[in-house]
């Protein structure tokens, strides 16, 4: 027997062996079988069971205080379709939360919420003292003149977005667009779709109308076509092209002379009385 056939004999019978020990260890496993015909390809989705009792309208109460919050959104979207129209009654509001069967202190609680809230002016005249409730916008601003005077009120060139605008004013946009031809604001649009995005002051005086005459005129002028001839044109005029250094101006070294040492005259003479035997040799020296 060849070595090759000793190895291949020897590998086989220790995978035996392997797969013996591992069946003891392994229990075997069930598997049910259904009555009913195998599927195939993939599963059509369940549809979510509905319940008719609960509004389209509304995510599921998970909570109390959550679902409180919850419903002081819902109620304030509500108020704002109704910028037209006086001020709702709580009953109105909790009918249309469908919330008319709630607790007491339910209904206290998003009372208060609402009269608090910074986006709903409450009128406690309304409804026979009852009270009303009502959509705050940011700006109350409804009409053309009141919005260029809010514009001309800001000390700084400040504007509106026109979202916020529209919280008390949907239909502002055509009056946006008689302002702009008019020039008495400047709009700043969207570039996709061109709707306005923020507005600011404008001065009609501002814009000045140019002759036709002198707008001819100014469109007859003839301008170098080549841009080294540009730059020759503007270097003869003493101009300096846009892009060119100037050049730093080279200074003169300019001499500065020194001032003259002031030679210095001997001691002072202290020998008054032997003057005529002493002799000036302040003269040589260097």
């Amino acid at each position: 027997m060849s070595l090759l056939q000793k190895q291949s004999k020897s590998f086989a019978a220790s995978m035996a062996a392997a797969s013996s020990k591992f069946a003891k260890k392994t229990a075997p496993v069930a598997i049910p079988v259904s009555s009913s015909p195998a599927q195939r390809g993939t599963p059509e989705p369940r549809m979510p069971v509905v319940n008719p009792k609960q509004p389209f309208s509304q995510p599921a109460d998970t909570g109390k205080g959550e679902g409180l919050q919850t419903q002081v959104v819902y109620a304030i979207d509500y108020l704002k379709t109704k910028m037209d129209q006086p001020p709702l009654a709580f009953e109105a509001i909790l009918s249309y939360l469908s919330q008319d069967n709630a607790e007491r202190s339910w209904k206290n609680a998003l009372s208060t919420i609402l009269r608090r809230h910074p986006q709903v002016t409450f009128d406690s005249k309304a409804h026979n003292g009852k009270g009303g409730y009502k959509f705050r916008p940011k700006h109350s601003i409804f009409t053309a003149d009141e919005l260029l005077k809010t514009l001309q009120d800001y000390e700084t060139f400040k504007g509106i977005d026109v979202k916020e605008l529209k919280e008390g004013w949907p239909s502002v946009d055509k009056t946006i667009d008689r302002l702009e031809d008019e020039h008495r604001i400047i709009v700043i649009r969207h570039k996709k779709d061109g709707t306005p995005r923020f507005v600011y002051w404008d001065n009609a005086d501002w814009h000045i109308k140019i002759d036709e005459e002198f707008r001819n005129h100014y469109l007859q002028i003839k301008l170098p076509t080549e841009r080294a001839a540009l730059v020759q044109d503007l270097v003869r005029e003493g101009q300096l092209p846009a892009g060119k250094k100037k050049e730093p101006e080279t200074k003169k070294a300019m001499k500065v002379e020194k001032p003259k040492r002031k030679q210095r005259r001997g001691g002072k003479l202290t020998n008054k009385h032997m003057q005529g035997i002493f002799k000036d040799y302040s003269g040589q020296r260097r």
